[in-house]
């Protein structure tokens, strides 16, 4: 039932409502408010921050054009990277020692193959993986 959970809102909420009111991010972090990006869902064939990255960036899910959800909702690539690593250690009341890079914090990294910045949506998604994990500045991958 892959279809039935990749349009679970649209066949509880209508299409109207699915595609320009549902996941609306970007208008939370436009107002200022605290946020962190993240996933509970534990499966997938790609690692799923660069999926909820990319979804994130393009407003399609698994680049599919048919799957565009409201693209007003688009986030900037700074946005959905603040919210991955900024917001997330903030959330956990962890800022004061990882999340960003500066001097006396936990040097905790993912070093990714394309500058997420700068790389086309189809690199996020398709030509993205890891090269290096960092943790308290020891390479563990």
């Amino acid at each position: 039932m892959p279809e039935f959970y990749d349009n679970v809102e649209i066949y509880y909420l209508g299409e109207d409502v699915a595609y320009y009111s549902c996941y609306r991010y970007k208008k939370i972090v436009d107002s200022g408010a605290r946020y962190s990006i993240a996933s509970d869902y534990p499966a997938g064939g790609v690692h799923p921050a660069f999926l909820i990255f990319q979804t994130g960036a393009t407003r399609e899910y698994y680049m599919d054009p048919n799957s565009l959800r409201n693209e007003a909702e688009k986030m900037t690539r700074k946005q959905l990277i603040d919210g991955i690593s900024i917001g997330g250690c903030d959330q956990m009341g962890r800022l004061n020692e990882t999340g960003t890079i500066e001097v006396g914090k936990n040097a905790d990294m993912l070093i990714t193959h394309h500058n997420l910045e700068t790389c086309s949506d189809e690199e996020i998604y398709y030509g993205q993986y890891v090269e290096m994990i960092l943790i308290d500045g020891k390479e563990t991958y």
